[in-house]
């Protein structure tokens, strides 16, 4: 009993040491590892090849809209209101020379009778004074010969008298003749000396009874409110049956189609919006409304620019005139459009401003704080000086510093130096 289990404990040892030398033999023969330098291989980067182009700068811009022509109807005459057309409604779109109110024309017409017959009878009156410069010229030519008459009667008397033919009662009574005669000549002469005053007096009265006559046909005629262009009622004042005075606010309208937009443009953005010797009108101009970006609804084009400067904000002030073709100004064409563009709207706007050739279009990212970008010279990085044009949201174009051959490295690096090892992502 004893022998086994001694036997089995040998057994035990030896497998041990046998494998206790087999693995001191291993040890013994296992390869020596030599040390290498780790290869250089460079950082790996991406990079974007770039061409020159033209570019349109754009001006991007927020304002509201407002009516081109706002007409405020104002009463010139006064009196009641007791006819109002039907189309004259706030959100109404109403005719060129639509009657939008009548104001009770009877007193402007009894006006106008009277005037005109203030006119008729100042005529009456010229041409009574032209007949009496008739009758009193053939008078004065009768007095004429009555006094050569009375004059050869004197004188043959007075003879007479001389030779002691007749007495001295029938020459002074003939003398008395011939001076009464010239008495009532000077009378009728003198009665046509006046004639050029009183007609000059009745021509006055004419003149002012005609303006007169004028006054009261113009009150006659702005008795009716009328629309001047077809246009949208922005708002109504009057009811009928009302009474106004002169002067009195009614109403106001707007030109259909007829919208601007003022805007206000910063001061450093004023370059791209010069263009020479052309006119602003070369300056077109996408609308959409804020949030819709891309969606262009509607085109306008640069107008004018505004005097001063806005003095909230110190921005130049332009005024964009939309529908510039004005192919449906002051037209009535329907129903009011929910989706069209209407006064006190807030949209955005973007001015196609100058064409600049040359130009390199790069990823904002790409450029660094000091206007410098990477580029890829075969396995090598280099560090280029840029001028950068302008910086417009997630874009910079650049004009100088890099050509059409280069590989832009668009692989965000840090703490890198000119001349370092690269590789290019295939």
């Amino acid at each position: 009993m004893q022998s086994r289990a001694l036997f089995k404990s040998m057994r035990v040892v030896l497998v041990l040491a046998c494998a206790l030398i087999v693995a001191v033999v291993l040890i013994a023969l296992r390869p020596k590892a030599q040390r290498q330098p780790p290869p250089k291989t460079g950082r790996l980067v991406e990079v974007i090849s770039i061409e020159p182009q033209t570019v349109t700068m754009p001006v991007n811009a927020f304002g509201t809209i407002r009516p081109r022509e706002k007409l405020l109807l104002v009463a010139e005459v006064g009196g009641e209101i007791n006819r109002m057309a039907k189309s004259f409604a706030e959100g109404n779109c109403v005719d060129r020379e639509t009657v939008l109110a009548v104001i009770d024309p009877v007193p402007y017409a009894l006006e106008v009778e009277r005037a005109r017959g203030q006119v008729e009878r100042v005529a009456a009156q010229l041409r009574k004074l032209k007949q009496d410069v008739k009758n009193l010229n053939a008078n004065l030519a009768i007095a004429r010969e009555d006094v050569q008459l009375a004059e050869d009667e004197f004188h043959r008397l007075d003879d007479l008298y001389k030779n002691q033919v007749t007495s001295r009662t029938n020459r002074d009574r003939a003398e008395q003749g011939f001076l009464a005669s010239r008495v009532k000549r000077q009378a009728i002469e003198n009665q046509l000396a006046l004639i050029g005053p009183l007609q000059a007096g009745l021509e006055s009265d004419r003149k002012i009874a005609r303006a007169a006559l004028q006054q009261a046909q113009y009150n006659l005629e702005r008795t009716k409110i009328t629309a001047p262009f077809g246009g949208w009622v922005l708002e109504k004042k009057i009811e009928t049956g009302q009474h106004v005075n002169t002067g009195q606010y009614l109403g106001s309208i707007y030109k259909a189609y007829a919208l601007d937009i003022e805007i206000s443009v910063p001061l450093q953005d004023l370059k791209w919006l010069q263009n020479g010797d052309r006119g602003l009108s070369e300056f077109k101009a996408a609308i959409r409304l804020p949030g819709n970006a891309g969606e262009t609804r509607w085109m306008g084009r640069l107008a004018r620019v505004m005097a001063g400067l806005d003095e909230k904000t110190r921005m130049q002030r332009f005024v964009i005139e939309i529908d510039p073709n004005g192919r449906n100004v002051g037209r009535c064409l329907g129903p009011a459009d929910l989706n069209g563009l209407r006064p006190g709207m807030f949209v955005e706007v973007e001015i196609q401003g100058r064409r600049i050739e040359q130009l390199f279009k790069l990823p904002r990212y790409v450029v660094q704080t000091d206007d410098t970008v990477f580029v890829a010279a075969g396995d090598e990085l280099r560090i280029k000086p840029v001028r950068v044009v302008r910086r417009l949201g997630e874009s910079v174009f650049v004009d100088q510093g890099i050509t059409a051959d280069d590989l832009i490295i668009k692989t965000p690096l840090a703490g890198v130096a000119g001349g370092e090892k690269i590789r290019i992502k295939k």
